[in-house]
């Protein structure tokens, strides 16, 4: 790892933040803005602008280099987004802070692992097959916002919405869910102390429908009640009920990116209409967010030629300077050995640097 000094790292850190110079109000401002804040983000941005640079020794090992490094990605990821990004970065800049301050040592093997993995990373911010640098954040925190409030309605066509419409209204007029809900309120009346944000929430489904969890529990008023109210969620297709409004909350067709994807949700209880139900495009507009790169078979076999032809230019580029040649010289050597004696010497410069 090239080595650097504290002021040379945050500089580039300022300049891929974003930021001219780091001034509490506007980036208090901001963090305050972004879905989903935490109290500690100033705090942690704050450690890598004005402390992390006085910490830099005058000769920084490769170790101090490779955690501070990996702290800075940590805190851009939740800069960016807290959604599409490893779940709670905040959690791993704070492991890596300890490093830094020599609470825990640099060669612990967590810390070790944590910034390798972290660390390797290109100019674009991708980190092996994913990234900690969005393309388009606006896009990703306007979901974020969205999916906050459950308002999933952009994503869905006139005919998707009226689907939902449809099962909502039948829901809410329905009279055997008042009956159920009434002789759920009847078996625990303290219900609404078991909600957050005046909804009481259903127990999640973890991320694989076979992985199921702990299960239930009886052995409690309040685990008897839980596991009740699952099985009306169940019944009903809800993620919740809504106690201000005593109301239900009926599971909506979704779209939402996760750390690992864009995620689309299609209730059991919606007839699907591949075409007709969802807003294509600004779906692909959502998972284009984070930079994919088009694909199909003629663009791999494009990409795939690019690659072999690259591969050869950059051995035509070492056999010609074994051969003492610099200069224009040079790219007409190498031009020619690959086969494209026509080719510019910028592209010829852009396939040299790709190889």
């Amino acid at each position: 790892m090239k080595k650097e000094t504290g002021k040379g790292f945050v500089k580039r850190w300022l300049k891929t933040f974003g930021l001219v110079q780091f001034a509490e109000a506007p980036v208090k401002n901001y963090l305050e803005a972004l879905p989903f804040p935490e109290s500690r983000d100033f705090e942690l941005c704050e450690f890598l602008f004005v402390r992390l640079p006085t910490l830099f020794p005058a000769q920084p090992s490769e170790a101090f280099l490779k955690t501070a490094e990996a702290y800075a990605r940590f805190c851009f990821a939740f800069w960016q987004s807290r959604n599409a990004f490893i779940p709670f970065p905040q959690d791993y800049a704070e492991f890596l802070r300890r490093a830094l301050l020599g609470e825990i040592s640099l060669l612990d093997g967590s810390v070790c692992a944590i910034a390798e993995i972290a660390g390797e990373t290109n100019k674009d911010g991708a980190c092996g097959f994913n990234t900690f640098a969005y393309h388009d954040t606006e896009t990703l925190c306007e979901s974020a916002r969205l999916a906050r409030s459950g308002q999933y309605e952009a994503f869905l066509t006139a005919t998707g919405l009226a689907k939902y419409r449809e099962f909502e209204l039948s829901l809410c007029s329905s009279k055997e869910f008042s009956r159920d809900w009434a002789t759920l309120k009847a078996l625990y009346p303290d219900y609404k102390a078991l909600g957050t944000r005046s909804v009481l929430h259903r127990s999640p489904i973890l991320e694989r429908g076979w992985s199921r969890g702990m299960g239930e529990k009886f052995d409690t008023e309040e685990s008897r009640f839980r596991a009740a109210f699952n099985l009306f969620c169940w019944k009903y297709y809800l993620w919740g009920m809504d106690l201000l409004n005593d109301s239900p909350l009926l599971m909506k067709p979704s779209v939402n990116t996760t750390p690992f994807g864009t995620q689309i949700f299609i209730p059991a209880y919606m007839s699907y209409d591949a075409r007709r139900d969802f807003n294509h495009a600004k779906i692909s507009k959502l998972h284009r967010a984070k930079g994919i790169r088009r694909q199909g078979t003629a663009l791999l076999s494009a990409r795939a030629s690019a690659k072999s032809l690259a591969a050869k230019a950059r051995k035509s580029h070492e056999e010609g300077r074994q051969k003492g040649l610099r200069g224009q010289k040079l790219l007409d050597f190498v031009a020619g050995k690959i086969g494209r004696p026509e080719i510019d010497e910028r592209t010829l410069r852009r396939l040299l640097k790709e190889s």
